[in-house]
């Protein structure tokens, strides 16, 4: 988790470094965007008398957002971003070599979280080509599940595949805060297309859902026999986004300011066909 963290705090640094080092450039449009990807879900765990080789395994959903971008100046956008996606979080326990893997539809309960926000982004952070560049943006959003986090029961696993976990869900809130930075790779087809390609994590502010473990078997790292434990797995819409997009973009924003380059030549003036011609004083 606290790699998920640090590459995230990452994200931010970049955006933050580039806002300051980029020059300015021309100045877009509006844009309006439809992404579709995958989502990582990357839920908290808290053990006990169990080995830090179990983990809260990451379980790929859908993920689809729509995204309207408004110009500022000097290549900065404000974005307001709706998005559904889905997260569905796994066990995971390595020893001697094997991966006991305990997801998909045996695995933990999945739920479904909605979120729209606002966002500011960075536009041309690097602009790698005429017409590829490299963009970065941070956003808060608000998330909630249309339905809540079930309070079931289940059974994850069995102790015979190595892994076995008898579980049960409880719900605690409906609704969360969401904190996220992406960076997005930007193609223009046209002057008026794009393909744009975005890598981001979120974090979740509030704890949604919460699966607690009645009974854990397990084989132990080092003696091979089997081992009892206790989990408790916590859902706060925290995740990793890849997501590939088609766009459009319309008008033109106001214009940013650029510094003008250093003539390679030194042109003449242009005469004025109407202005009278100056006297010549050795004349007089």
């Amino acid at each position: 988790m606290r790699y998920c963290y640090k590459w995230g705090a990452r994200l931010v640094a970049a955006g933050l470094w580039g806002a300051a080092c980029s020059p300015a450039r021309a100045q877009q449009g509006p844009a309006l965007s439809l992404s579709g990807g995958l989502s990582l879900v990357h839920p908290g765990i808290r053990r006990y008398d169990m080995p830090r080789v179990f983990r809260a395994g990451t379980n790929p959903h859908l993920a689809t957002s729509l995204r309207l971008t408004l110009p500022l100046r000097n290549l900065w956008a404000v974005e307001a971003r709706a998005q559904v996606q889905g997260l569905s979080p796994g066990l995971r326990y390595r020893v001697s070599g094997q991966n006991f893997v305990a997801q998909g539809g045996s695995g933990l309960p999945a739920l479904d979280l909605w979120q729209v926000g606002l966002g500011l982004r960075k536009r041309e952070l690097w602009p790698i080509s005429p017409r590829l560049a490299l963009d970065a943006a941070g956003h808060v959003a608000y998330g909630w599940a249309p339905r809540a986090y079930a309070t079931a029961e289940g059974i994850t696993g069995t102790p015979d595949n190595g892994l076995g976990a008898r579980w049960q869900a409880h719900s605690h809130h409906r609704s969360t805060l969401l904190l996220g930075a992406e960076l997005l790779l930007r193609y223009e087809l046209s002057e008026r297309h794009f393909v744009l390609l975005n890598a981001g994590y979120q974090w979740g502010l509030r704890r949604l859902g919460e699966v607690q473990s009645v009974q854990t078997s397990y084989p132990d790292t080092h003696s091979g026999l089997r081992t009892d434990g206790r989990f408790v797995v916590s859902m706060r819409g925290s995740a990793a986004l890849v997501q590939l997009g088609y766009g459009w973009q319309w008008g033109a924003g106001p214009a940013a300011t650029v510094r003008p380059g250093t003539p390679r030549y030194s042109l003449p003036p242009t005469p004025n066909p109407d202005a009278e011609p100056a006297e010549d004083p050795d004349e007089n």
